[in-house]
């Protein structure tokens, strides 16, 4: 939800269960967040950091990006995630305000109006 609300370019991707993972694993099984343009895109990705040795289970999140901007993608992914580890990950999730497509509406300080025909979902952190 932290992508959402703070990324234009937020997207979600999900890999074909069907098709071979050897290569790469995407974060989420089912809808991965992503960050997508127009001729490029970046994803969450997890890879089992565990040692043999241990019974206990490690995961690492890593992202990858593909195409002309997929660098500069995969860098401001990267950054996003460390932002919601260091500032925002012990806040309370965020608070959802539902308003008529007319009504006038607080801009959250941080979060994001997602506006519809009929309605306008404020979706704020504190």
């Amino acid at each position: 939800m932290w992508l959402g609300t703070v990324e234009d370019r937020f997207g979600m991707i999900w890999q074909d269960p069907d098709r071979d993972r050897d290569l790469v694993q995407t974060a989420l099984r089912w809808y991965c967040p992503a960050l997508i343009t127009r001729d490029s895109f970046t994803y969450l990705t997890l890879r089992d950091a565990q040692p043999r040795a241990t019974a206990a289970v490690h995961y690492e999140l890593g992202v990858y990006g593909h195409g002309h901007h997929g660098a500069e993608l995969a860098r401001r992914l990267h950054d996003q995630i460390k932002v919601w580890d260091h500032a925002w990950r012990h806040h309370p999730e965020p608070a959802f305000s539902l308003y008529p497509a007319d009504a006038t509406v607080p801009n959250p300080t941080v979060g994001r109006i997602f506006r519809k025909r009929h309605t306008q979902l404020v979706m704020a952190w504190a």
